[in-house]
Formats: structure tokens, C-alpha cells, sequence
């Protein structure tokens, strides 16, 4: 398989990414229109943009402008776009040896995007590449990451879009070891039959607020929402709440003052608690658009545990992530600043979630406050 570099330079031989993002890589043309087209009408945009896009492109290329040594491992065509692709990325710094480029009949990924004014939303109209990137691409990256020691000098971390996730599982379950990169991955719808076994492989998940409910089975989610208890994590833990109604903690929620009824976060909170189950995940966030977003960090006390714990993994791999720019030597980084950061996040409620003898931190973060707003049009769908 041709990839956009010579090969003699090799990955191992080249500066190691900290990062690597796995999925797509493609051109968007984003166009805005003043309100959405009824059938057979003509109308035109105020404004086209052409530029980069797929999840895992646009991951890499933030990650890269955070300083962060990032490389992309994705599939695109061996066309204009597909040049455009790679010419953008490596612009903003990405590593872009691990792109392959396919037959000349693939063409490369290239979605056209309306961005209705009126409304602020965006409806997306795609043309995927044709074969995705395969299972043998993938076993010859992961035999590189067996070629690397476990140190600082090794990728920390590989993310996942859940695009070519055949390639993706692969991958996954070559470098799941004890010493193997933190595993994160973004979902926002389900993608069969691979998905299924990527997702459970994962450290942390990222999705939407859709997500879990239609990727779960109901007889699943019905079963874990009666299995939980979910109240305020300033109230003590007590047998008192084991034998709440479902009506009393959802006046428990309410008295506290949060902004949705009771009923609703129980039900969205324990909805991605099952998420957790015969996983090895250990944060699960969920964007909700203008509210901000749910995040759920599973607790851990044993001291066995502890040594498998996200912040565990973290803490030993900070190192790695966060590299100084043009050396190999890393950052002298303060744990203690870090955890500064996270107290400065827009927390906006807190609770604690337990199910049997499990138990997760629960926050609400609000959205950050943008001004003036109307100069942000979201067209990703995230929110």
C-alpha cells in the first residue's frame, strides 16, 4: 500500500507521535444559505468554504496546534482532495506518514455542508471512500507500537473516531496491554458489527446525548436505571437511599436545584452508567449542545485497582502527551496545577451515582459562555 511519504523514513526512525488519531480524513465544503431549500428550489450560498474535515483530522490538527506531537492513521484518495488532505494537515503540523492513499477509483471522502441561518442548524450530504482502511494496515502499525520500550518516548494515546473501525478493532486489540496507550474514542452513532467490540476496549468514550439510548438494548437500559441510585454528591452515602423510590430521589435531584427536571437527568445519567458495563472504560462524557455536557468517572478505592485507575494511567503518561516543541525532552509538569485546571472547569452541579457496589462521580458542566453568540455557528452537530 502507498502512503503520503517515502517509506524509507520510517515511523519508528521519526519523531514519535504522543497522539495518534485513527479514522477520517476528507474535504468539506461548507456553504451558508439564508434558510433551508424546499424541493426543486434553486438558491444560493452568502458564503463557501473549503476545508479539511473528518473526526479524526480535525482531533489531530487541534491536538497539533496545542503544541502536541499528533499523527493521523485514515485512508484517502489518490486524487486532488486527497492532496489537499495531506497538504492541509501536515500545515498545521500533523504527522502524515500513516495516511494511505487508495486506487485511483477511491475517491477521497468529501462531504457538502448547509448551514442554515435561520435556524443554526446543518444538514450534511456525504460521499465516503469506498474501501476503508483494512484490517492488515492496521496489524502493521500495531506491530510498530511492540517494536517501542514502554517510556516517555512512546505514543500515550490513541484515538479513535469509530470511522474504518474493522482497521480500528484491530488495531485496539493489538496494543491493549499493560503498558499500551490510553484508548479513547468518539461515537455519535453505532457503526456495526465492529463497533461493538471497539467500544469496550476504550478508556474513555466520547458522544452525543443520542447515543447510548439507541445504542443500547431497552431491556438493557430499563434493568440499569432500576439498579441505580443517583442523589447530590454532598449527601452522605446512606442505606436510607437503597430503599428510595424512583418519585423520592427524583425530589431529591429537584430540591437540589438543577435546571432539568429530576426525572430527565436521572434517566440520561443512568442511561450512560450502562456504558461502563463489561468495559474497561473509565470516564464516559456526552455533549448535550447549549446545556454543556454529562461526565461520568468511575470511583476507585482498592489499591489493585488503582494501579489500572484513569488518573493512574494518566499520571504516568503526562509526560509523554505533553512534549516541549522541537525536542525530545519532556516537561516538567505539575499535578497539582492540573488539578487547579479541572476545579476552573464550569462545573455546574455534582452528584454521585452508585450501582450495587460500584460508584461514579457524576458532573454537569455548562456550556462556556461565547460573545457575542451569533458569530458561532455550530456545524459539527456536537453542539
Amino acid at each position: 500500500q502507498k502512503s503520503a511519504h517515502d517509506t524509507s523514513k520510517t515511523f519508528a526512525t521519526r519523531r514519535i507521535p504522543s497522539i495518534i488519531c485513527v479514522g477520517a480524513a476528507g474535504i468539506d465544503a461548507v456553504g451558508m444559505i439564508s434558510s433551508f431549500p424546499k424541493p426543486d428550489d434553486k438558491i444560493r450560498t452568502s458564503s463557501l468554504t473549503l476545508a479539511g474535515g473528518g473526526n479524526a483530522a480535525n482531533t489531530c490538527s487541534a491536538i497539533s496546534k496545542l503544541g502536541i506531537t499528533a499523527s493521523i492513521f485514515s485512508r484517502v484518495g489518490a486524487d486532488v482532495n486527497g492532496q489537499l488532505v495531506i497538504s492541509q494537515l501536515q500545515a498545521d503540523g500533523v504527522q502524515t506518514d500513516l495516511i494511505d492513499i487508495a486506487p485511483n477509483d477511491c475517491p477521497t471522502m468529501f462531504t457538502f455542508v448547509m448551514v442554515d441561518a435561520s435556524t443554526s442548524s446543518r444538514t450534511c450530504i456525504s460521499t465516503v471512500i469506498k474501501e476503508e482502511l483494512s484490517p492488515a494496515a492496521a496489524h502493521s502499525l500495531a506491530q510498530r507500537f511492540h517494536n517501542f520500550n514502554p517510556s516517555s518516548s512512546s505514543t500515550a494515546l490513541v484515538h479513535f473516531d469509530s470511522r474504518h473501525t474493522a482497521a480500528a478493532l484491530q488495531l485496539a486489540q493489538e496494543i491493549t496491554t499493560a503498558n499500551g496507550p490510553i484508548l479513547t474514542i468518539d461515537v455519535e452513532k453505532d457503526r456495526p458489527p465492529h463497533l461493538h467490540n471497539l467500544l469496550p476496549l476504550c478508556h474513555i468514550v466520547f458522544s452525543n446525548e443520542h447515543f447510548a439510548s439507541n445504542y443500547l438494548p431497552s431491556t438493557t437500559l430499563q434493568s440499569g436505571i432500576l439498579s441505580c441510585i443517583l442523589y447530590p454528591d454532598r449527601t452522605p452515602t446512606s442505606s436510607k437511599h437503597c430503599n428510595q423510590s424512583l418519585d423520592e430521589r427524583r425530589e431529591l435531584l429537584e430540591l437540589d436545584g438543577d435546571e432539568e427536571s429530576g426525572e430527565i437527568l436521572m434517566k440520561k445519567v443512568m442511561t450512560l452508567r450502562q456504558l461502563f458495563r463489561n468495559s474497561q472504560a473509565r470516564v464516559v462524557v456526552s455533549t448535550m449542545g447549549a446545556k454543556g455536557c454529562v461526565l461520568l468517572r468511575r470511583r476507585v478505592y482498592s489499591i489493585g485497582d488503582e494501579k489500572t485507575s484513569l488518573m493512574a494511567m494518566l499520571r504516568s503518561r503526562i509526560p509523554a502527551i505533553i512534549r516541549s516543541d522541537g525536542d525530545e525532552t519532556t516537561q516538567e509538569i505539575d499535578l497539582q496545577a492540573l488539578k487547579k485546571v479541572e476545579k476552573q472547569l464550569f462545573v455546574h452541579r455534582k452528584y454521585l451515582l452508585q450501582d450495587g457496589d460500584e460508584e461514579f462521580d457524576v458532573l454537569r458542566l455548562s456550556a462556556s459562555k461565547v460573545t457575542p453568540s451569533d458569530q458561532i455557528v455550530d456545524t459539527t452537530g456536537a453542539g
